[in-house]
């Protein structure tokens, strides 16, 4: 995997899909050998083809590209699956192979926690579902700490570990794109989760040519709890976060619940799955006005969580904070639309209200 990843630099699988059926010409042209003289095609297929000369049993399969639709009735079509996978048959077990992504192969047993959910075809016609693609195994790991002072104003640290689609193209982006540019590469990934925050300093803290992106950074954020009366006003946290090409924020209820009723169902495409820590320090008479939030909403599509805990350190008081947001691809059905909308608007309210503190 490792060879293939340094051997071809730019990965497609898209010969391996159902649609290449429909090119006249066909993939006949393209062999494991002139995938490595041109450094660019399937890695999938040439990792296969190396196994099955070492006599190993493998199989490729190709899964959904996106979530088909959830109707049994949907007749089948080109471009349902587009997504080449490999499943080596050991002694031990089968394991999963996701090695056309961009940037560097995932681990052997790693598949990208885009695929969650997912199913796949093999050359038998089978459809099974795609394993490898846990939600604890894959999600992004952020932590903020940041200190208070008396004004209001924080900074600390912002420390990110990426894994998935994203951290997939920041690492094939970062073969190329160096110097300043990389660096407000990098700062928009801060900007991605603190929008308001000023990056003092930002650093890539993970080895280059890794499958996982890790981001440090130094940050301020001027005016960041807000003063009224004799207690201080601590923020929430939006519950969606973009980090490449532009970093962004939203709530699940402007992304997935904007309509008031639907008659088809509703296709969620893209995944978000993370866990946030957030740290924040306070003068040693500071205090939560109010128990802090502690929640959790469950969907077969929506799981997210907040708890809290308050307790001093040196003389300070401190407040950590977890937040936890898993939302796989998938289809909503009509019927569980409006269900679905109540529990994505919890979520944006659990996440996003504020905490108060005496000064």
């Amino acid at each position: 995997m490792a060879a293939a990843g340094k051997a071809v630099k730019v990965a497609s699988g898209q010969l391996l899909s159902d649609s290449a059926a429909a090119l006249s010409g066909g993939s006949q042209t393209i062999t494991a050998r002139s995938i490595l003289e041109i450094g660019q095609g399937s890695r999938t297929w040439l990792v296969y083809r190396a196994l099955r000369e070492l006599g190993q049993r493998a199989e490729i399969v190709v899964a959904e590209r996106e979530p088909f639709s959830a109707d049994p009735a949907f007749p089948a079509h080109f471009g349902r699956f587009e997504y080449p996978l490999l499943i080596v048959h050991l002694s031990s077990g089968d394991v999963w192979l996701d090695l056309d992504v961009p940037g560097p192969p995932l681990p052997a047993g790693r598949v990208s926690p885009e695929l969650r959910g997912r199913m796949a075809m093999n050359a038998a016609g089978m459809v099974l579902p795609v394993a490898g693609a846990s939600a604890e195994n894959a999600r992004d790991e952020v932590d903020i700490r940041v200190r208070l002072d008396e004004k209001g104003n924080a900074a600390g640290t912002f420390t990110i570990l990426l894994r998935g689609r994203t951290a997939q193209s920041l690492a094939d982006a970062m073969e190329k794109v160096v110097g300043s540019d990389r660096r407000d590469m990098l700062r928009a990934v801060v900007l991605g989760w603190l929008p308001w925050a000023n990056v003092n300093d930002v650093a890539l803290s993970s080895n280059e040519g890794s499958w996982q992106v890790s981001v440090r950074a130094e940050i301020s954020i001027p005016g960041y709890a807000q003063a009224e009366g004799k207690s201080w006003i601590l923020p929430g946290l939006e519950p969606l976060h973009a980090v490449y090409p532009q970093p962004a924020v939203g709530t699940l209820g402007a992304t997935f619940a904007s309509q008031g009723a639907r008659q088809s169902a509703l296709s969620i495409e893209s995944a978000f799955q993370y866990h946030a820590h957030r740290r924040v320090e306070l003068s040693a008479s500071s205090k939560p006005v109010r128990p802090l939030a502690a929640e959790t909403v469950q969907d077969p599509l929506l799981e997210a969580a907040r708890r809290g805990s308050f307790g001093g350190a040196e003389g300070a008081g401190v407040i950590d904070e977890d937040f936890v947001l898993s939302i796989p691809t998938g289809m909503v059905d009509p019927g569980r639309y409006q269900d679905f909308v109540g529990k994505a608007h919890r979520i944006d309210d659990l996440f996003m209200a504020a905490t108060r503190v005496s000064r």
